[in-house]
């Protein structure tokens, strides 16, 4: 068991020792010598004690002892009840503090389900726009330089059979321009393909910073809400700019792929018709 003391300042008083204790301003003590002084300061210190127990609040911390103080402690009987509503005490903090950890995993586990369930479509998403770029830009684009490419290098071998009259071959001139044109739209419609899926995901990840506050704010309240407010209505507002733009980048790759289809459709025509 543990001695618990506490300091208690000495002084002279009308021919009797008074004691007074700095940590227990309540508390005051004298006697006709010293040793009924203590006797009484001890007396009192330990029912302080006592009070304080039952009425299940802190016991103040003895503090320094000064040269002009001595200590006084509490009965053993005190003592032992001290010790046990110590213990039970430290056990009771413990476990809130464990409820609280416990309380903080629970919060941490939920906000990063939160957090994946908001985000993840998004990354789905971006990784769709970039698997549709690539798709369009190797198929469609391709395709649009081949038709055209194609185009181009047959005109020279028809060149060939052809007479030896330059108003014959030069009829050949417009396809093989059409057929350029359509190459060049073609590159066009490549650079809008990827340009656009670009800006679509900016514009995503705009919405993903957007999504990932607002789950936040639901378990970390933020210190300024309408500043965290407007945070993300700035991402929004950038979310809906950017993906107007990548819409815009889309429908005028769009426009350039029929182009260049219509390019070389109008190449085979005029060469169908200057050699017919």
């Amino acid at each position: 068991m543990v001695t618990y003391s506490w300091p208690a300042s000495v002084a002279i008083v009308d021919g009797a020792v008074s004691l007074t204790f700095s940590d227990w301003p309540d508390l005051a003590a004298s006697g006709a010598s010293h040793q009924e002084a203590i006797l009484f300061a001890t007396e009192m210190l330990s029912s302080a004690v006592l009070a304080q127990i039952r009425a299940d609040a802190e016991i103040p911390q003895p503090s320094d002892l000064s040269p002009d103080q001595i200590r006084i402690a509490i009965n053993a009987e005190t003592a032992a009840q001290l010790d046990i509503y110590l213990e039970r005490r430290q056990i009771r903090i413990f476990r809130q503090n464990n409820e609280l950890l416990e309380f903080y995993r629970h919060r941490r586990t939920a906000f990063l389900a939160d957090f994946r369930a908001s985000i993840d479509p998004i990354e789905r998403m971006i990784e769709r726009l970039d698997a549709a770029a690539r798709d369009f830009a190797s198929i469609g684009t391709r395709f649009c330089y081949i038709l055209n490419a194609g185009g181009l290098v047959v005109i020279p071998a028809i060149m060939e059979f052809l007479p030896a009259a330059d108003i014959e071959r030069s009829l050949l001139l417009w396809p093989a321009g059409s057929f350029g044109f359509g190459i060049l739209l073609a590159a066009t419609t490549n650079y809008f393909a990827y340009i656009s899926t670009f800006k679509a995901s900016e514009a995503w990840s705009h919405e993903s910073n957007a999504r990932a506050k607002e789950c936040s704010a639901n378990y970390y309240p933020p210190e300024n809400r309408e500043i965290h407010q407007s945070e993300i209505e700035v991402e929004r507002g950038s979310f809906k700019t950017k993906l107007g733009r990548a819409q815009c980048y889309a429908n005028t790759g769009i426009s350039t792929f029929v182009g260049s289809i219509v390019a070389f459709l109008l190449g085979v025509g005029s060469a169908i018709y200057g050699l017919w």
